[in-house]
């Protein structure tokens, strides 16, 4: 097999010997990426015993494949080979709904910046976030960069992001947090405190086993191994493990009530919980308190933010809520306004004359940050 590019009138040659007989044909584009193409089709009509002219005609062979033709092969080959299965939910739910009703009949190589504009401010019309928007970009983007990547199309086409405003993170006060413990009880109480004191998103905490506690020592602590979106199974969401000190009042609930293997939080059979079912009580146990609604994410966030108000360092927070890029740890930056103040504090000092005291802090390790409940949360 062979692709040749004839310099003098730019055109692409295919030359393929199947079953020793000789085929040679001119591809209708004068493209790279559509010479493998058409090659690419040759090879299947022969493969499956179709009959082949000597002169194929150009209009027998689609070059470059429709968006919705595409889809499946990304997804079987690229998706579910580096994605975890919660995500892969996701970007098939956004191609469902939003992209191949929009994309679908279209070949790779004609998607537009002007169609993706008009994609777009079709969504934003629809009462779309932006954000929501720019989420089906990303998608739509990684399906192109695949598609160039595979060779199949020559260029991408420009995919502006909408500009979006950064939402207030909500989260709960020492106060609130304390209102929603008394107005709980059980398994939910028991979880609330753990996901606020721990920063565990809920497919963590659901999927957290006696085997990921160790109380034994002075510094009690779990590991972040497991997660579960959606009945599966699965690494965290970074794709690593994580190690977090225990504060004391952790410490002792799961101290009272250690076993020896399966799930920390299960159900009467011993399996997982689901999250419909914890959602809807941690609600209820709003109500009751005379709070606004939250979910278990929010409680994350309460852990993250209280940590940050104390003045620990970006860096640590980072480890600690397991984050893959300290750019997404930033959001809690601004809760640490005092300690940007008392940095600011120390050019007025005569005895700080060195710049590296204001911008290097010592990073704290993770058993000084949560060795004390009362200290640092």
């Amino acid at each position: 097999m062979a692709i040749r590019n004839r310099r003098n009138n730019d055109k692409f040659f295919i030359d393929i010997t199947f079953n020793r007989k000789r085929y040679r044909f001119v591809c209708p584009k004068n493209t790279l990426a559509a010479a493998k193409n058409y090659e690419r089709v040759i090879l299947g009509k022969l493969a499956r015993g179709e009959e082949i002219k000597e002169s194929e005609p150009e209009q027998e062979v689609n070059q470059i494949p429709t968006f919705k033709d595409f889809v499946p092969e990304w997804i079987n080959s690229y998706v579910k080979s580096n994605n975890r299965p919660s995500e892969q939910w996701n970007k098939w739910s956004v191609l469902k709904v939003h992209l191949l009703p929009w994309f679908g009949d279209m070949t790779l190589d004609r998607i537009t910046s002007r169609d993706i504009e008009n994609f777009k401010a079709a969504k934003i019309n629809a009462n779309l976030s932006p954000k929501t928007v720019n989420n089906h970009l990303i998608v739509l983007s990684r399906i192109l960069h695949i598609a160039n990547e595979w060779e199949i199309i020559d260029k991408i086409p420009k995919i502006k992001k909408i500009k979006v405003v950064a939402k207030k993170i909500d989260f709960l006060t020492e106060d609130e947090l304390e209102s929603l413990l008394d107005n709980s009880e059980g398994h939910l109480k028991e979880m609330i405190l753990l996901a606020a004191r721990t920063g565990l998103r809920f497919g963590e905490l659901i999927g957290l086993k006696w085997e990921n506690i160790n109380l034994a020592g002075d510094e009690p602590s779990l590991a972040v191994i497991n997660s579960i979106s959606r009945g599966i199974i699965g690494p965290p969401k970074s794709g690593k493990a994580r190690y977090i000190p225990l504060v004391k009042e952790v410490e002792r609930i799961l101290r009272n009530r250690t076993q020896i293997n399966g799930y920390v939080f299960a159900d009467k059979d011993g399996k997982f919980l689901a999250h419909t079912t914890y959602l809807s009580q941690i609600k209820k146990a709003c109500r009751k308190a005379g709070l606004r609604k939250i979910g278990w994410h929010t409680l994350r966030h309460t852990f993250a933010s209280h940590l940050a108000m104390k003045g620990v360092p970006m860096v640590a927070l980072k480890e600690l809520m397991g984050h893959s890029s300290i750019t997404t740890t930033m959001i809690y930056a601004h809760l640490s306004r005092s300690t940007l103040v008392e940095s600011i504090r120390l050019l007025e000092k005569p005895e700080n004359k060195i710049l590296g005291t204001i911008w290097a802090p010592a990073i704290l390790t993770g058993n000084e940050i949560l060795s004390d409940n009362k200290k640092c949360l």
